[in-house]
């Protein structure tokens, strides 16, 4: 989620917030609950406002407060029955249940137990929920093969402990015990056929979900999950246990988070989020844990702030129900919360999280290993924060165990060398780095290798990487020229060239190239190899994730079988993988290349430019910005500019502050920040003059804050702004733009200008143009465009009003439909301008108003265009109700008719056959990257 465990079980995209420790809670903790009909639920809120206010206008009970925390710190009464005594210790067991799982709860299910023994308890149903609490609290606070053997021994007395064993055994990783357990329990059921229980049919769905989790099998997993919040609903006293819905419909949004079906399993947690609100108030662990599990699905969404956001409330939700820093949910929930600031890079705010939890687990041994020795993030954290040898300490340790775990060549095992490679660096050691740094990166690029992370969470494995790659760039910088680069026998310039293409890589190109994916796999053949592959792919994740699991306890409640098992079928999987992905890359190698893109050398970059081109790329890191100039002939080159990400995105934005504009009216453009133009100039470019400037093209890949600013926009001489002569804007005639002397073109990546130039040259007999504008969002657009007879030309004076094609700001409004966006009449004559231009019929060529419209642009054989232009809204993920993917606005159907919903998304498109040279977005800000799911070019 996003945010990354490092001991779950999963598949991409994991949610790291389903930790281990979470997903124990989840599956086996069986005090839970049906909320019955009494708790409709409503249209899940749309926004992270609509959420924060509810929870704001929940006022907190005090009086169940009081009454929970003074059973928390009762005392046993002065008598001898041990009965009596049970039934109190067990009581309050429960009460620190209620409060995030502390240790005292296992202390007093212990003495509940002993004594029920010993005062011979009559009551069944007293004497099995006393065992399985007991067993989930063992196995909680590591205690796991006492949990194990207290059922084993038990399961024919209380035959409801059969779901928990079960799942005990799974996540265990001992899949042939629990296989075998649920053979005993579906028998058990069978032999019971005469009086066969209403709850029977979910506890079979129950531990049949639990099998699929851990075996990677999400598909199978939210079936069964489904089943069992069906049959629950018709079990006899459901209301009994009024949690259940929450716990196991977390499960079913797991299942879909695990397939990377994220906007679903967000909408099933909001409602669940909804239903707990009506139910139990803001003030209940089971809220938190919902809005925890919504924080990890927004996280893997890219809505890192929004996540944040969530995070604080369940952290303040826990602290006002007065829960102890030692609870395993505080701890959790802090955790997570650590991950997910360290994600936007509040590395502070992460460390004072971090250092709460690792105080609170003091006396937990167990989890504090879990969490903190096999976890690269905390070294992560001490580098960024100034603790350099606590930083190395900590990826020594990191680094040790996880491939004593895992293996040397296990994605994590990598990682882990990775973060130790930067630590050493920051030590000085820089020789020790270099060989850490250059063993770690070949796997981190590796794609096979990346799928075996189980640690959960597509953000941060991404974060991680790229902090990586870029401590590995920066060292190559550094050791350019120095007799370590020729010991190494390293061309130091040109590996970091390499590497900077693979770090760049924006969550859009990802997201463009899963889709694309997709797309290709419409040919059946393909389509079932693939499947398989993923198949394959998910079941070694969740086994890893459960020989991590295994081998993260204490090495008495380990089990060698066990261990020798996992690694037997992950060797097994692999090895049909591998099978699989030769047979892909035989057969489809288009496709193979698309899902795992090489990063290009300095030679491949250059062979694919032509003559009188000019290939710059940049790489903006922390603390400098590194510029290659590649020329199609001639020696490439390279300057590590000493300016750092953070003032690279002020200058940016000083220069942007003229290009993206709110402005009313032409007299309020603010003037362009020339002196900062000529300065960027200087700095990123200058240096590199003799590599580029005899060549008439540049093509440039931009990165981070140059991806917001059109390179031709800087200035590449001294000058210094004059009067206007009459005409507004005439005194910037005279300035010396970089457009003025060079071509530029933006490329999202090197390896995208590669794929480009092996196009095929299109059709020469293809119509000339196809554009597609004005478009009519409502009714009412439609009825006032045809009741306008005349169009009044405003004079070109500082005065004259500015009209922007950009989407309204819909994220604070709770409903934002396509009628809400402004009509574009202007775009009708910018179309009809190109056509004539170009040669095209506008009459034939130009579709505006209702037949701007989906079914238009689908009906169309737009391969037999060379030219391409849609002249509208452009939207990103959360600007409209529903919208998940990058989108064109065009006429809805209520005005146009036909099918569709308006929105031209990028499935959509990518669905569509073309073979234009140009393909036009005309719209305000469609380069900026600023919105939700937008990266600058891409």
């Amino acid at each position: 989620m996003p945010y990354s465990n490092r001991r779950q079980t999963g598949d991409n995209p994991p949610v790291a917030i389903f930790g281990c420790v979470a997903a124990v809670l989840l599956a086996i903790t069986p005090l839970l609950a049906w909320a019955g009909e009494d708790a409709p639920l409503q249209r899940p809120p749309r926004t992270i406002t609509d959420i924060t206010a509810i929870l704001d206008q929940q006022k907190p009970d005090p009086a169940a407060r009081r009454r929970l925390l003074d059973a928390i710190s009762a005392k046993p009464s002065a008598t001898s029955d041990a009965k009596k005594l049970a039934e109190f210790y067990y009581k309050r067991g429960r009460a620190h249940d209620k409060l995030g799982f502390s240790p005292r709860q296992l202390e007093d299910y212990r003495k509940a137990y002993e004594l029920a023994k010993k005062g011979k308890v009559s009551s069944r149903r007293f004497k099995s929920e006393l065992l399985v609490q007991l067993a989930v609290s063992e196995f909680i606070f590591g205690n796991r093969k006492k949990a194990i053997l207290l059922l084993k021994k038990q399961i024919k007395a209380y035959a409801s402990g059969y779901a928990t064993l079960i799942s005990f055994l799974a996540i265990t990783g001992d899949l042939d015990a629990a296989e075998q357990w649920a053979m005993r329990a579906e028998r058990y059921v069978k032999g019971r056929r005469k009086r066969r229980g209403s709850w029977d049919p979910f506890k079979q769905a129950r531990w049949t979900g639990y099998l699929m989790e851990q075996r990677g099998r999400w598909v199978e997993a939210e079936a069964s999950w489904r089943q069992a919040l069906k049959a629950l609903a018709q079990a006899e006293g459901n209301q009994d246990h009024p949690t259940l819905p929450y716990f196991f419909g977390r499960h079913v949004a797991i299942a879909l988070t695990h397939q990377g079906r994220l906007v679903e399993a967000e909408v099933e947690l909001r409602a669940l989020l909804l239903g707990a609100l009506a139910k139990f108030g803001k003030d209940a662990t089971v809220t938190a844990a919902t809005i925890q599990d919504l924080a990890a699905v927004l996280g893997e969404q890219g809505r890192h702030e929004e996540a944040v956001t969530l995070l604080r409330i369940v952290v303040a939700i826990l602290k006002d129900m007065e829960v102890s820093e030692d609870s395993v949910q505080l701890a959790h929930a802090r955790k997570y919360l650590g991950v997910a600031l360290a994600i936007r890079a509040s590395w502070r705010g992460a460390a004072e999280q971090f250092e709460i939890v690792r105080q609170g687990l003091v006396e937990n041994r167990y989890l504090y290993r879990k969490w903190f020795i096999n976890d690269v993030t905390f070294a992560l954290t001490a580098l960024k924060t100034g603790r350099p040898d606590e930083a190395l300490a900590s990826a020594r340790d990191a680094h040790e165990a996880l491939i004593g775990t895992l293996g040397e060549k296990h994605y994590l095992s990598a990682e882990a060398a990775g973060v130790l490679g930067m630590a050493l660096e920051v030590a000085g050691q820089r020789a020790e780095a270099l060989e850490m740094l250059g063993r770690a990166i070949p796997i981190l690029l590796s794609r096979s290798r990346r799928t075996d992370d189980d640690s959960g969470g597509a953000a941060a494995q991404a974060l991680r990487r790229r902090l990586i790659l870029e401590s590995y760039i920066a060292l190559l910088a550094e050791i350019r020229g120095t007799d370590l680069e020729v010991k190494a026998g390293l061309d130091a310039a040109g590996e970091a060239f390499r590497l900077a293409d693979v770090a760049r890589a924006s969550s859009v190109q990802r997201a463009l190239a899963a889709s694309s994916a997709r797309a290709a796999t419409r040919d059946p053949r393909l389509a079932e190899i693939v499947r398989d592959e993923q198949d394959a792919q998910k079941q070694i994740r969740a086994l890893y994730g459960l020989l991590a699991e295994h081998m993260s306890v204490p090495s008495a409640e380990q089990d060698p079988k066990v261990v020798t098992d996992l690694r037997t079928r992950i060797d097994r999987l692999r090895d049909k993988r591998a099978r699989l992905a030769e047979r892909i890359e035989a057969e489809f190698p288009e496709y193979a290349n698309l899902i795992d893109p090489k990063p290009a050398t300095l030679d491949e970059a250059r062979a694919s430019l032509r003559p009188g081109e000019v290939l710059i790329t940049f790489y903006s890191a922390p603390e400098r910005t590194y510029v290659w100039a590649v020329p199609a002939a001639g020696r490439p080159a390279f300057h590590a500019a000493p300016i750092p990400r953070a003032d690279l995105r002020d200058m940016v934005g000083l220069l942007r502050g003229a290009l993206d504009t709110r402005a009313q009216t032409l007299a309020d453009v603010p003037a362009y920040d020339l002196e900062t133009a000529y300065r960027l100039y200087q700095d990123l470019l200058a240096p590199l003059e003799a590599a580029w400037r005899p060549a008439k093209s540049l093509i440039v890949v931009a990165h981070g804050p140059l991806g917001l600013l059109p390179l031709s926009v800087l200035v590449t001489a001294p000058e210094a702004l004059g009067a206007e002569a009459g005409v507004p804007f005439d005194n910037y005639r005279a300035v010396p733009w970089l457009a003025r002397s060079h071509a530029v073109t933006v490329v999202p990546s090197v390896t995208s200008l590669a794929a480009l130039r092996r196009l095929p040259p299109g059709d020469p007999a293809r119509k000339p143009f196809v554009g597609f504008g004005d478009p009519f969002f409502s009714v009412a657009q439609a009825a006032e465009a045809e009741a306008a007879t005349t169009m009044v030309v405003a004079d070109a004076t500082r005065g004259m009003p500015i009209a922007l094609r950009s989407v309204p700001d819909t994220r604070q409004v709770d409903s934002a439909e396509l009628a809400l966006l402004p009509r574009l009449p202007d775009t009708a004559d910018e179309l009809n301008g190109i056509a004539l231009a170009l040669d095209a019929d506008p009459t034939r060529d130009v579709f505006l108003g209702r037949d701007a419209n989906e079914d238009t642009v689908k009906r169309l054989d737009l391969f037999g265009y060379k030219v391409l232009a849609f002249a509208t809204h452009g939207l990103v993920p959360g600007d409209l109700n529903g919208l998940t993917q990058p989108a064109l606005a065009l006429s809805a159907p209520q005005v146009a008719g036909g099918t569709g919903d308006g929105l031209l998304t990028m499935g959509e498109i990518l669905g569509l056959k073309l073979d234009a040279d140009w393909a036009v977005l005309s719209a305000c800000n469609t380069g900026s990257g600023a919105g939700a799911g937008a990266e600058a070019v891409s």
